[in-house]
């Protein structure tokens, strides 16, 4: 069953299973634009808290506070989505709603930070010393 707007789904990111909601389905071809819950509170203004033993914790099926950023809805491929079977409150999708527009700009910081993390520079050993480049002795 493909995802569809609204749903509630589990999705795999960066390597871990988490809970997500879908806003949008087809903005970029075969991904999905998913709010995704995080169970550590930031002090960020721009969040949608939600407590579990309130009526939407109980829709989420949620155990712990959760809260969803703007900062943290992302584009994912479909292929890493799996839907629950069911659909998140329409008044806690219309909150949410709004964090549509930074999915995009939230990729491209993810991509960015990568490339810069992805860098290896290697320590092993060589075997040209100092005195061998002063004196230009040329390696075979």
């Amino acid at each position: 069953m493909p995802a569809q707007v609204q749903d509630i789904v589990t999705l795999d990111f960066h390597g871990k299973k988490r809970m997500g909601i879908v806003l949008q389905v087809g903005a970029v071809p075969g991904a999905a634009i998913v709010a995704i819950g995080y169970g550590i509170q930031d002090r960020h203004s721009d969040r949608v808290s939600v407590q579990p033993n309130t009526r939407w914790g109980r829709m989420l099926r949620i155990y712990k506070d959760t809260a969803f950023y703007a900062r943290r809805t992302h584009v994912v491929s479909l292929e890493c989505i799996y839907p629950t079977g069911r659909s998140c409150p329409k008044r806690l999708f219309r909150r949410l709603e709004p964090f549509v527009g930074h999915a995009i700009q939230n990729n491209y910081a993810d991509v960015e930070s990568e490339e810069r993390e992805s860098h290896n520079y290697s320590t092993g050993s060589f075997n040209v010393t100092l005195g061998d480049l002063a004196g230009k002795k040329v390696l075979p």
